[in-house]
């Protein structure tokens, strides 16, 4: 088990505790890849499972899909801020649990300094989460791939923030932006800077943010 690299969690219907997951990181010390991700409970965390994760020392890519935090279950917050060596991290998960994670990020003013690729996305945006998600951006300049799913803004002011925290990404050379809206009618001159920007700096990129509101043009 020492030589293991890559494992996955994903949907079994295993139990995962603190203890079996702290020797678990103890027996593959050099295991890079590490997918948790949940559906209908499955695998089951029992409490305070989650806090093993800071123990994988090594690990460059974790998943976890469908994560949800529960105190009702002891289920508490990703210790994410201490997986310093962490490239890609993937979070597509329901309720406020994105929101909460990133909040614990931003409270203690982490920075996860060799991060390049991030997955985001929740099954249903809450008014802090873009926010979180522009400080979020603008504090991880290292990232090179950024795909954004379901986030939801409020006014043109917070989305010409986020078009700006993601166009000053100095590495960024991918990104996808899916089902994101605005609550607002969207001010056409931020989404033509918008394009404007990354097409010069010549990004790949899928979906802009679009209006939740009639317009008349037809286009947003």
């Amino acid at each position: 088990m020492p030589a293991l690299r890559d494992l996955s969690f994903r949907h079994c219907s295993v139990i995962l505790t603190l203890n079996g997951l702290i020797q678990l990181a103890s027996a593959a010390p050099r295991l890079y890849r590490l997918d948790l991700s949940q559906t209908c409970n499955k695998p089951f965390f029992e409490t305070d499972a989650i806090l093993a994760l800071q123990y994988f020392r090594q690990l460059k890519i974790l998943i976890m899909d469908g994560f949800v935090i529960q105190k009702t279950i002891g289920k508490e917050v990703p210790p994410i801020r201490f997986m310093q060596h962490l490239e890609t991290l993937v979070l597509n998960c329901p309720y406020d649990t994105l929101a909460r994670i990133l909040y614990s990020l931003c409270e203690t003013n982490c920075y996860l300094y060799k991060l390049k690729h991030i997955s985001l996305g929740v099954r249903y945006s809450t008014a802090k989460y873009p926010e979180l998600l522009i400080w979020f951006l603008v504090t991880h300049r290292s990232l090179c791939f950024v795909h954004i799913w379901n986030a939801l803004f409020a006014t043109n002011d917070q989305l010409k923030r986020f078009y700006t925290a993601l166009v000053s990404l100095p590495k960024l050379t991918e990104l996808y932006l899916e089902s994101c809206e605005l609550c607002d009618r969207i001010d056409l001159s931020i989404e033509v800077q918008f394009l404007k920007s990354i097409t010069l700096r010549g990004i790949r990129w899928n979906g802009l943010v679009r209006s939740m509101r009639y317009s008349p043009d037809g286009n947003h």
